[in-house]
């Protein structure tokens, strides 16, 4: 049985952007647990991404609080948060040519001084998350050369190497197919058996509904749905936020909600 500790817990978040009379995010509750999945939902412009830019401190909210395991985010330092929270971007580019293991070593910064060397327990670390991602075959490959899957794999592994309790991701499996998109989720949900805990932002509505414990879905900055996945994806509730009717039905095998969008009658 996973534990009831909330690691992130959220009251009253209001957030607006510089120049705007329209909140981004307007009086939003949150609670993500310690070892869950939770996913974020909602359709562009929801506010999905303002919100974990708000939970990493990178937005300052105009009312609420953000605790991260019990302390206000304003009370963490940069490094100690860095230790506590990892985060995978939507994307990203890299200033110098890498290899796959110099990538994931960057995970250490950290827990390093300037100029100091790894050590035993970084080495430790960053062996581990490439084995743990199955990519040590790929620590002397230019990531110039991968694969979107693989290197996908290669910016988790370097989030591993942290050492988190939060693994934050955003759309992680992007412009990925289907194979790819099963092996990431599929890994993010064994983190989750082995204590981590997995946030993230993501459109694919039947993964989210396979691998997730908690769903979150918003509109307008809103919360509309706070709750298992047979609690959030219902044809009512994603008909009016997504503006498109759907079909709902349960998977068989797992018994998640499977949702199937319909032709839209004139």
């Amino acid at each position: 049985m996973k534990t009831t500790t909330s690691l992130i817990q959220i009251s009253n978040l209001t957030v607006y952007y510089p120049g705007s009379n329209k909140p981004v995010l307007d009086g939003l509750q949150m609670k993500v647990r310690e070892s869950s999945f939770y996913s974020i939902l909602g359709p562009n412009g929801s506010g999905k991404s303002s919100l974990l830019k708000t939970i990493m401190g990178l937005i300052k909210p105009r009312t609420g609080t953000v605790l991260i395991n019990g302390l206000s985010i304003s009370s963490w330092t940069r490094s100690a948060l860095a230790q506590e929270i990892a985060v995978v971007p939507q994307s990203e580019t890299f200033a110098f040519p890498l290899v796959v293991r110099e990538l994931v070593a960057t995970g250490r910064y950290p827990y390093l001084n300037a100029f100091q060397t790894e050590t035993a327990t970084d080495k430790k670390a960053i062996s581990t998350a490439l084995k743990y991602c199955d990519i040590e075959h790929l620590i002397d490959r230019p990531i110039s050369t991968l694969s979107g899957g693989e290197l996908q794999r290669v910016r988790i592994a370097r989030s591993l190497a942290q050492e988190p309790r939060i693994l934050i991701l955003d759309e992680p499996t992007s412009n990925l197919d289907i194979r790819y998109e099963m092996e990431i989720f599929t890994l993010l949900k064994g983190l989750t058996k082995q204590g981590t805990t997995v946030l993230l932002i993501t459109h694919h509505l039947n993964l989210a509904s396979e691998f997730s414990d908690h769903i979150l879905l918003l509109r307008q900055g809103q919360v509309v749905a706070d709750g298992t996945p047979q609690e959030v994806l219902n044809e009512s509730t994603l008909g009016s936020v997504y503006q498109w009717p759907v079909a709902v039905e349960e998977n068989p095998e797992t018994k998640a909600p499977q949702v199937r969008p319909l032709p839209k009658i004139p």
